[in-house]
C-alpha cells in the first residue's frame, strides 16, 4: 500500500487519495496489495487545494476534517490510522459519532491510543504520520524504506530464536518469578569445536514473563552471519 502511494505521489503533478483507508486496499491471491476507489482522487496542481468533500472522517487528516488548505500528506495522516488497524485489528475509534471525533481530531488533539503489542520503530512511525503539521509527516518513499527495516529485523530476530539452544531459566522460574535467559557464543569461544570467529554469532538476552509459563518478552537480540574466509 505505502509503495503504491509513493507511486501515486510521485507522478506530477502527484496524485492524492484523499480517503485512504483499510476497505479501500485489496488483496490479492498471492497476498499483494492493490490501492482502490478513486472516486475522491485529484491531481495536486497548485501550493494548496481546499477539500470540497470529505473523506471517511475516521481516517482523516485535521486539515482536511476543517476543510482547509491541505497537500498530499493527508494520505500520509491516513496510512497512519491504517497502520494502526494493523497493530490493533481494531475499528479506529469506535463507538464515537462521526461529529465528535471530527471535532476531537481537528479541534482538541485527539489520537488513537498507542497500541503495546507492535515493534517500537513501527509504533513511531505511526505516530510521525499523525503529525499535526503536515511538513512533519514523513514521505511514502521514507515510509517504504522504514517498513522494509522493520521486515527485515523481524525476519533477523525469527532467525535468531532458530538458532537458539533449548531455553534454561537462572534463578528459579517459578510461577510469579521472573528470571534472566541467555544465550550467547562469546569472542573467542569454541562452537562445536570451531573458533567464534567462524561460528554465527548470537546474542538473545531475554526475560520470563513471570508466570512460570509461556514465551518470554525479548529485550535485545544481535545477529550476525559468519564472514567468508575464503
Amino acid at each position: 500500500a505505502a509503495a503504491g502511494m509513493a507511486y501515486l505521489h510521485s507522478l506530477s503533478p502527484p496524485i492524492i487519495h484523499r480517503d485512504l483507508k483499510s476497505q479501500n486496499l485489496l488483496i490479492t491471491h498471492d497476498w499483494s496489495v492493490k490501492v482502490a476507489d478513486f472516486g475522491l482522487a485529484r491531481e495536486y496542481q497548485r501550493q494548496t487545494a481546499t477539500m470540497s468533500r470529505v473523506g471517511s472522517v475516521q481516517w482523516a487528516a485535521p486539515e482536511v476534517l476543517l476543510g482547509g488548505d491541505y497537500s498530499h500528506k493527508c494520505d500520509i495522516w491516513s496510512f497512519g490510522v491504517v497502520a494502526w488497524e494493523l497493530a490493533t485489528a481494531a475499528v479506529p475509534f469506535h463507538g464515537l459519532a462521526p461529529l465528535r471525533i471530527a471535532s476531537a481530531v481537528a479541534l482538541e488533539g485527539m489520537r488513537l491510543p498507542v497500541p503495546t503489542a507492535a515493534p517500537r520503530t513501527f509504533l513511531r512511525l505511526m505516530a510521525r504520520c499523525w503529525a499535526e503539521e503536515p511538513v512533519r509527516r514523513p514521505e511514502f518513499d521514507k515510509v517504504v524504506e522504514e517498513l522494509s527495516d522493520i521486515h527485515d529485523l523481524a525476519a533477523a530476530a525469527a532467525a535468531a530464536e532458530q538458532l537458539l539452544p533449548p531455553r534454561r531459566t537462572v534463578g528459579g522460574g517459578g510461577r510469579g518469578e521472573g528470571a534472566i535467559v541467555t544465550a550467547a557464543t562469546n569472542e573467542g569461544a569454541d562452537v562445536d569445536g570451531k573458533s567464534s570467529a567462524d561460528a554465527t554469532h548470537l546474542t538473545l538476552a531475554q526475560l520470563s514473563s513471570g508466570t512460570g509459563s509461556g514465551a518470554p518478552d525479548i529485550l535485545a537480540t544481535t545477529f550476525s552471519q559468519p564472514s567468508s574466509s575464503q
